[in-house]
């Protein structure tokens, strides 16, 4: 299915009408695909560090995300799998292709995923073409990485062509933010003379060409890029996304140094942006480490190098003074995972560091539907149900564990609430003020919840509330301390996070229903037997007193054999009208329905700045975001909810 592109004139900030969007670099990735380093003239007397290093990126990569692996022989895939087994890399999440490079800078010349939208959905690969960065002669093996890779996975390749010709565009050379905007270097892709990489090609004609590859309505055009950058002019050594409207910007304050004028240039340019929403861009300072030379070369150290995964941020350093400041400034950016520091005075060696060694591939909301990812989980737990039960049975007669630890009188519960707006809230309060139990997280896809959730009246109080927060459920899952989690979240997310915590060894609490199908809640008792974890089911009317009573009676046989029982539900609910699909207009009104009495929040472009919607959407079918799909409003809608069956019903069952 491949497309043709044609670049034409037209504005910079025209309407998005491309097929596919790009993804951010912190959207969830399916895997990140590198090639294992074998080119010694990329690090002339410096080549043997180079494996480990890679071998250290790998074994980071692998804690979030599988990593494909390029090489061009079977000796090269053994001594790969040897030097990562030596480090300890999760050799389960790391595969092999057999795809013979010239170089190991997957960034420039690897697949470039994105997502197609409606009708045709999935992914696909936008396939630029790369020459070398018109510089050096060997390309063509790196070239034909992409047309490969769509051939083994089966995904569609799309060839980007303008004046009759194909276009060549590098990855390094253009950030951005999922959203349509885009940054790159005029001294990359617009210099006449110097490392040209598509003649004849005018500014106008290259940003329709993003528009129409890459869904992109904005094109921010940044000067020159650093000293030491053989591709001339890359934008990751330069200024790179770390949020939907949000920049870092490399900052050199030494006037004598190389860098100074040009990166003071490229902040003036940024100064007074504005996103295609009307939003100002935020530009963070990112500070340069000091001037990095070998045998008289300087070479492109720089942190905006780094690389967004799913597990971790990582960044490279350079055995500098200014190495803590970027690690810092990062950190505060990316709440969501950790920031780690990637040791790469060697590497940089080569011109590159971690993001140009890179390339991401988003995670295809598509490819999984919920019953189809609990159904390959259920393979694991298939045939485990009878030795499930016994070990359930000898659980009941020793003492309770919690993860790997027998849990003794004195010893601290240490949960992670998922989900925290309504319900979620609620349960928060009731466990944390239960003696020797510590809330350490609190998670949730709506950061705009975090201040009032953290800082709660009602606990101020409770010594030992001081929760952190994160959006991603993975970074709670991920965390050893952790012992078991509640969650309160849509009930299309109840099955998947469910079976998640229990193959992280965590206990679980999870509200009502227990499931989103009949056919999903089967799949999380046969994970609760397999993985011995208990699972608890929030239907919290069967701890009332008086219902306790009730079943003890009935239990005795206090009404006869019961044969039957009904349960009615005779709740009305009031119209919640009809709404368009995107963020709200500031300052716009909304009540979850016609008799409610209180407003929801506007839910505009600031407000969803700070919503994970890919996460809340989950295992759903992708949709765009309506206010009446959102909060609580879920409920009413099948891909989310189950009605009042599976809202109110649950107390009758």
């Amino acid at each position: 299915m491949a497309r043709a592109l044609r670049a034409e004139a037209g504005h910079a900030t025209a309407p998005v009408t491309a097929l596919s969007r790009w993804t951010a670099e912190w959207e969830r990735h399916e895997a990140t695909w590198i090639a294992w380093p074998h080119n010694t003239r990329d690090w002339p007397g410096k080549f043997a560090p180079i494996p480990w290093v890679y071998g250290e990126v790998v074994r980071h990569l692998a804690r979030g995300e599988t990593v494909r692996i390029l090489v061009g022989s079977a000796g090269e895939e053994a001594r790969a799998r040897r030097l990562l087994g030596r480090v300890g890399a999760d050799l389960a999440r790391v595969g092999f292709f057999r795809i013979p490079t010239d170089r190991s800078w997957t960034r420039d010349y690897g697949p470039l995923f994105a997502r197609r939208e409606a009708p045709a959905g999935g992914m696909e690969i936008v396939r630029f073409r790369f020459n070398g960065w018109a510089k050096y002669p060997q390309w063509r093996r790196d070239d034909e990485v992409p047309a490969r890779v769509a051939r083994a996975l089966e995904v569609p390749l799309a060839p980007v062509r303008a004046a009759g010709r194909d276009v060549v565009l590098e990855g390094g050379a253009v950030d951005g933010n999922g959203r349509g905007a885009l940054l790159t270097t005029e001294e990359c892709l617009l210099d006449p003379l110097t490392q040209v990489r598509n003649p004849g090609l005018s500014r106008a004609g290259m940003e329709q060409v993003l528009r129409d590859a890459l869904g992109v309505s904005q094109v921010i055009w940044l000067g020159q890029g650093i000293a030491g950058d053989d591709t001339h002019g890359h934008v990751d050594d330069v200024c790179r996304f770390v949020g939907p409207r949000t920049v870092v910007l490399g900052e050199e304050k030494d006037p004598r140094d190389a860098n100074h004028r040009p990166l003071a240039e490229n902040r003036e340019r940024l100064q007074g942006v504005r996103l295609a929403d009307g939003s100002a861009l935020e530009v963070v300072p990112l500070p340069m480490p000091s001037s990095l030379t070998l045998d008289g070369r300087r070479l492109p150290a720089s942190y905006a190098n780094f690389y967004v995964a799913n597990a971790a941020v990582l960044v490279p350093t350079f055995n500098d003074p200014s190495d803590r400041l970027a690690l810092g400034i990062l950190g505060e950016l990316f709440r969501d995972r950790p920031v780690i520091g990637i040791h790469a005075v060697d590497l940089v060696w080569g011109l590159g560091t971690l993001h140009c060694m890179t390339r991401e591939q988003p995670a295809d909301p598509d490819e999984i539907t919920r019953r189809e990812f609990v159904s390959r989980t259920a393979k694991t737990v298939a045939g485990v149900a009878l030795g499930g039960a016994a070990a359930a049975g000898a659980r009941a007669q020793s003492a309770p564990t919690l993860g790997r630890r027998v849990l003794g009188a004195n010893d601290r519960v240490v949960l992670a609430n998922i989900g925290i707006r309504g319900q979620g809230n609620a349960l928060k309060r009731g466990f944390a003020t239960l003696k020797n139990v510590e809330i350490k997280t609190l998670c949730d896809i709506d950061a705009n919840l975090f201040p009032s959730r953290v800082n709660d009246p009602k606990l101020a109080d409770v010594a030992t509330f001081k929760p952190g927060t994160v959006q991603d459920l993975r970074r709670v899952l991920d965390d050893k301390d952790v012992d078991a989690v509640l969650i309160a979240v849509p009930n299309h997310w109840h099955a998947l996070a469910t079976v998640w915590a229990v193959q992280a060894g965590k206990h679980v609490f999870v509200e009502k229903p227990a499931s989103h199908t009949v056919w999903e809640g089967r799949r999380m008792v046969d994970a609760s037997r397999h993985y011995d974890r208990l699972v608890q089911v929030g239907t919290m009317n069967r701890s009332r007193d008086i219902v306790q009573q009730a079943i003890k009676v009935i239990h005795e046989g206090g009404i006869g054999d019961v044969y039957l029982a009904r349960g009615l539900c005779f709740k009305a609910r009031p119209n919640i009208g009809r709404y368009p699909d995107g963020p709200m207009q500031p300052g716009e009104k909304y009540r979850l329905n016609v008799e409610a009495k209180d407003y929801e929040p506007t839910y505009d472009a600031a407000y969803l700045s700070k919503v994970d919607y890919d996460m809340w959407l989950g295992p759903a079918p992708l949709r765009p975001f309506n206010r009446n799909r959102f909060h609580y409003n879920w409920h009413w809608h099948w891909d989310y909810g189950n009605g009042d069956t599976g809202n109110q019903g649950p107390h009758q069952f």
